[in-house]
C-alpha cells in the first residue's frame, strides 16, 4: 500500500478545530528529572515575574478557584479528586510529605521509616510536638485509625486499594475494592452487604498497630518499595478519637498548617493559619477559596480582579497566550498528569463478559456481535493512524507532550517511551497494513466490489480496499463528559480515523454525554467503545502509573485489560531491594502495556495559570492540584501591599 497523505478536507476540518489557538506559543519547558527521595530539605519556591496591573484589597489574603461545586468529601480516606486534595494540602499532613524538589521528607514522623530485612515491616517514630488544631495531641492510634478507615470495606472509598499492601487487607477489601487477590467477605453479596462483628474482626487483624503513642508500625502482604510513598500521600493522614462528621467547616480538626475556618456549601471555603502547626508558619492569613460557574468564568473572574491566581482551560490557552498584558503573569509547568482514551478490550475475569464491551454485529470471530476494540491489532491500528504531536497542536494549543506509555517524564530515574522507541509510533501505511489484518482476524464481511474506490496516487488497490472493508463495521461509540472542553480531541481522532483508515461520518457516535466511567462494587458497564480518562500521579513512581490503572479488576481499569505477565513484571518490581532495581521490571511491563494497546495514551500534561505578581514565593511542584503552589501553601506571601 502507498503511504497515507492528509488530504485537503481533513485539513479545513482540522483548521476549524484550532481557530481559537493561533497564537503561536513556544515549547514546553524541558522537564527536570526529579531527585529521588532522600534527604530532608526545605520546600524550594519559585517567585513569581514582575507586572503591575491592579493592586490587592488586603494583604495576606490569597484569593483562589477551586471547582464548579464542593469537593465531594473532605474526609482524607475518601478524597480522589484534585479538588478535594488541593484544599487537604493545606488542612492535613501525615507521617511524611514531598518537599519542593520531590524528595520524601519527614512530617509527622521524627525521620524516615526503618525497615525490616525483609522488607515487610515499616517502622515509624512519631514527634511528640504535634498536635490538632484544637490542642489535643497527635498519637499513633491516629495513623492506625486512618488506615483502618481506608481499609473498611464498608466505606468503599475510591483508593481503598492502597492498603491492600498490608497484611489482612485482601480479607477484608477484595478482589470487589482492588486487591489483586481474597473474597470481599460480604453478608449478602448480592446486596452488598457486610456483617459488621466479621468486618471488625478482620480489621483487628491488619497489620497496622501502635505499640505505643509515638510508634506505629505496617507490616506488608509482600515487599513493597514504595510504601513510604503511600504514607506520604493524604490517605493515612492522622484522624482523631473524636471526629466523626467532616461535612462542616466546625467539624474538621487540622493536623497541616492552615484550619478550615469558613465553608459556605458551593460558594466558598477559607482557610486560616493553624495555631498549633508544628511545621513552618503560614504568613497568609486568610485562603478564599471560590466555588461555582466553570474554569471558563474562573478566567474572567481573575480578569475582574476577583482571583489572584487562576488555572487556564485548555479551550483559553491561545487567547491568553495573545495576550501582551498576560505575558509576565502566566506560569507554565509540567505536571505529573497523563490524559489518555479506554478502548473497550472485552477482558475480565467476571461472568459476564458482554458488560464491559459495547455491541458490534458485524464481528463474527472472537467474541461474537461485540466491540472490534477486543482485537489488539485493531487496537494497535487506532494508536498508530493518530499524529499526537499534532493533535496537541490542534486541540491543546501546544500546551503539554505527547504519551506513550502510562510513567510520564520526571519520574526519578525511568525510561520513558517516547516517539523514538514506542512500539506503536505514529504509521499511517502501518495501520492500514494491520487494519487489513485485524478486520480477517474480527470475521467483518468483506465490501462488495463495486464499493471499492479506484485507486488513487495517495491511496493504492490495496489502500481502498481495507478503507471499503473498514466501512462495514457498524457504529462506534465516544464517551467524554459534555462542556469539559474534549470536543477538540474527538472531532480530531474521529476525523484521523476516516482519513487514514476510510471510516465513514456516522461509523463514530461523538455525541457527549454524562459519562463518569464505572467503579466497584457496582456491575461493570460499558456502552462506549473509547473514552476519555485522566491520571493525575499520587506520587513519582512507575507503580502508581501502572498498578493503579491497568491490573486485572483493578479499581480504576476503565478498558477492563487483564494480562497476568504485565502484572508479574509489576510485582517482581514492588518487591526488589532498591528502586533503581526496579525500574527494568517496570519498563518490561509497560513494553507489553504498549504493545496490548488497552488504551491510547495521549498526553502528559503541562499547567498554565495566571498569578498576579504580589503573588510570591509560591512552591510550584509537578503535583500541585488545582492552583500553582497548593502543596506549600504555608510558603506563599503576598508583597507590595
Amino acid at each position: 500500500m502507498s503511504d497515507w497523505k492528509r488530504s485537503a478536507a481533513a485539513l479545513v476540518v482540522l483548521a476549524l478545530v484550532a481557530a481559537c489557538t493561533s497564537p503561536t506559543i513556544p515549547p514546553s519547558p524541558t522537564s527536570a528529572t526529579a531527585p529521588m527521595p532522600s534527604a530532608t530539605s526545605r520546600p524550594t519556591t519559585t517567585p513569581t515575574p514582575t507586572a503591575t496591573p491592579v493592586e490587592p484589597s488586603r494583604s495576606q489574603i490569597l484569593r483562589l478557584y477551586c471547582c464548579a461545586t464542593d469537593p465531594r468529601s473532605l474526609r482524607p480516606q475518601a478524597a480522589s479528586g484534585s479538588d478535594e486534595q488541593s484544599i487537604l494540602n493545606g488542612l492535613q499532613r501525615g507521617l511524611l510529605y514531598r518537599d519542593g524538589e520531590g524528595r520524601l521528607v519527614p512530617s509527622l514522623a521524627t525521620s524516615l521509616p526503618t525497615v525490616s530485612a525483609d522488607g515487610l515491616t515499616y517502622t515509624y517514630s512519631l514527634r511528640r510536638d504535634a498536635s490538632y488544631s484544637d490542642g489535643t495531641p497527635i498519637v499513633a492510634e491516629d495513623i492506625v485509625r486512618a488506615a483502618r478507615d481506608l481499609a473498611d470495606p464498608r466505606n468503599a472509598f475510591d483508593y481503598g486499594y492502597e492498603m491492600c499492601f498490608v497484611r489482612g487487607a485482601y480479607e477484608l477489601l477484595g478482589r470487589d475494592f482492588g486487591c489483586a487477590d481474597g473474597e470481599t467477605p460480604y453478608a449478602d453479596p448480592e446486596a452488598g452487604t457486610f456483617d459488621d462483628d466479621t468486618i471488625e474482626g478482620l480489621l483487628d487483624q491488619l497489620g497496622v498497630t501502635a505499640p505505643d503513642d509515638h510508634t506505629v508500625i505496617f507490616q506488608l502482604y509482600q515487599p513493597t518499595s514504595f510504601w513510604p510513598d503511600i504514607t506520604a500521600t493524604w490517605l493515612l493522614t492522622p484522624v482523631p478519637e473524636t471526629q466523626t462528621s467532616w461535612v462542616e467547616a466546625g467539624d474538621i480538626v487540622s493536623s497541616g498548617p492552615f484550619v478550615l475556618s469558613e465553608w459556605t456549601h458551593n460558594s466558598k471555603i477559607v482557610l486560616q493559619p493553624n495555631p498549633n502547626w508544628y511545621g513552618l508558619a503560614p504568613t497568609l492569613q486568610r485562603i478564599e477559596i471560590s466555588m461555582g460557574g466553570d474554569p471558563v468564568e474562573a478566567v474572567a473572574a481573575w480578569e475582574r480582579g476577583d482571583l489572584d491566581e487562576v488555572r487556564v482551560p485548555s479551550s483559553l490557552i491561545g487567547q491568553v497566550w495573545g495576550q501582551d498584558d498576560y505575558r509576565s503573569m502566566i506560569s507554565r509547568s509540567n505536571t505529573s498528569s497523563l490524559e489518555y482514551w479506554d478502548f473497550a478490550t472485552c477482558q475480565t475475569a467476571e461472568p459476564h463478559m458482554h458488560t464491559l464491551c459495547p455491541p458490534n454485529e458485524a464481528v463474527t470471530e472472537g467474541i461474537a456481535g461485540l466491540s472490534p476494540m477486543q482485537n489488539v491489532q485493531f487496537r494497535q491500528v487506532l494508536t498508530q493512524a493518530i499524529d499526537k504531536a499534532d493533535m496537541i497542536e490542534v486541540a491543546f494549543a501546544g500546551i503539554g507532550s505527547p504519551a506513550f506509555s502510562p510513567t510520564m517524564a520526571g519520574i526519578p530515574g525511568f525510561p520513558t517511551f517516547n516517539s523514538d522507541n514506542t512500539p506503536l509510533p505514529f504509521d499511517p501505511a502501518a495501520a492500514l497494513i494491520k487494519l487489513n489484518t485485524a478486520l480477517g482476524e474480527l470475521g467483518v464481511a468483506e465490501p462488495d466490489p463495486s464499493d471499492v474506490a479506484v485507486a488513487t496516487d495517495e491511496c493504492d488497490v490495496d489502500c481502498q480496499q481495507t478503507k471499503a472493508w473498514a466501512r462495514m463495521l457498524g457504529s462506534m461509540r465516544f464517551g467524554y463528559n459534555c462542556d469539559a472542553g474534549h470536543d477538540p480531541q474527538v472531532l480530531y481522532m474521529a476525523e484521523q480515523w476516516r482519513q487514514v483508515l476510510g471510516f465513514t461520518g456516522d461509523q463514530f457516535d461523538v455525541r457527549c454525554t454524562d459519562y463518569g466511567g464505572f467503579r466497584p462494587p457496582r456491575p461493570r458497564t460499558s456502552v462506549y467503545d473509547v473514552s476519555r480518562d485522566g491520571w493525575g500521579a499520587d506520587f513519582p513512581h512507575p507503580d502508581n502509573q501502572n498498578r493503579n490503572l491497568f491490573t486485572c479488576g483493578g479499581h480504576l481499569n476503565q478498558s477492563g485489560y487483564c494480562n497476568n505477565a504485565y502484572e508479574a513484571l509489576l510485582d517482581q518490581g514492588a518487591a526488589a531491594a532498591s528502586y533503581e532495581a526496579s525500574l527494568q521490571s517496570y519498563h518490561l511491563a509497560e513494553q507489553l502495556l504498549v504493545e496490548d494497546a488497552p488504551v491510547l495514551f495521549l498526553r502528559y500534561g503541562e499547567s498554565i495559570s495566571l498569578v498576579r505578581p504580589w503573588v510570591t514565593n509560591y512552591t510550584q511542584t509537578p503535583f500541585d492540584q488545582q492552583n500553582v503552589g497548593d502543596m506549600f501553601y504555608e510558603t506563599i506571601q503576598i508583597v507590595g501591599v
